[in-house]
């Protein structure tokens, strides 16, 4: 603002960031929060496909008692959740994606109405989806390990005992 004040006479240059300091404060802690809540919902979708893989070992048990008695390395059987849980968050996180940009673009639609532009330029961003499919099915494999680990620790003599 000073350079651009020296550089043009009469003018009077004001510097936005000093002037709109709180604003700018308020958009910081702002894009911090949202990175804050992000983080905490991929937490419980975790612990959410955690939750459902290992009631799904509980109830099949049996079923890999019985493929462990035939001889199906616990390697093999452990493999099998952890393939749900890649085809749980990819599944997901595509199915979340294009109901995102369905959202986005009903509501430029909306909001272009009356004047025929959008209220607000928004646009979906392809490769930022692709990164957050990415990241949720690698969240939902890392969830699916401990399960997976359980269903390898299953003795196939008392599985199919019990």
């Amino acid at each position: 603002a000073s350079a651009y004040e020296r550089q043009f006479t009469g003018v009077t240059v004001d510097n936005w960031k000093e002037q709109n300091a709180d604003l700018l404060g308020g958009l910081q802690a702002q894009s911090s929060s949202s990175i804050t809540i992000q983080v905490f919902v991929l937490l419980a979708v975790t612990l959410g496909i955690a939750s459902v893989l290992a009631v799904s070992v509980v109830q099949k048990s049996r079923q890999i008692g019985i493929l462990k008695a035939m001889g199906t390395p616990s390697g093999s059987a452990s493999r099998i959740f952890l393939f749900q849980g890649a085809i749980l968050g990819f599944g997901g996180a595509l199915l979340g994606s294009g109901i995102g940009f369905g959202i986005t673009q009903m509501f430029l639609w909306g909001t272009a109405q009356a004047t025929g532009t959008p209220l607000f330029p928004l646009e979906f961003d392809l490769a930022y989806s692709a990164v957050i499919v990415v990241i949720a099915t690698i969240a939902s494999i890392v969830s699916a390990l401990l399960p997976a680990r359980k269903s390898a620790k299953l003795n196939p003599i008392d599985v199919i005992r019990g």
